[in-house]
């Protein structure tokens, strides 16, 4: 959607894991069911590009495991991708969600206009 078609050769390819083994989903398939239940554009940092393959073969199994007895049945289209840049801080680190958490309330409360948030953010790409 951002940076136009990016194509991966099967062969820049690797196995993934995408359940554990206590049958727990990992990210990469559990992030393939809520995009396609969320039918938008998929945004992401860079980082996650590469696992876009994934993602593609992830769904096109979960379509081929819907034909059958287990009613899924109709082909889901792939959502839009969305490579935006990552994060990063003032020295120039990338943000993680899970040690520098800004939630866009936190923009708000110091004063940023909706505007600008927004205008910001669709700079990045």
């Amino acid at each position: 959607m951002i940076r136009g078609e990016i194509v991966f050769p099967h062969s820049a390819m690797d196995d993934f894991v995408a359940v554990k083994s206590t049958g727990q989903p990992l990210f990469a398939l559990a992030n393939v069911i809520d995009d396609r239940d969320m039918a938008s554009p998929t945004s992401s940092g860079r980082g996650p590009a590469p696992t876009t393959p994934a993602s593609c073969c992830c769904g096109a199994a979960l379509d081929e495991a819907g034909e059958g007895e287990a009613g899924w049945g109709e082909r889901t289209q792939l959502p839009v991708f969305a490579h935006l840049p990552m994060l990063v801080d003032e020295r120039g680190k990338k943000l993680s969600k899970r040690k520098d958490p800004s939630p866009v309330e936190d923009y708000r409360d110091k004063g940023y206009l909706p505007e600008a948030f927004r205008n910001y953010l669709a700079l990045l790409g």
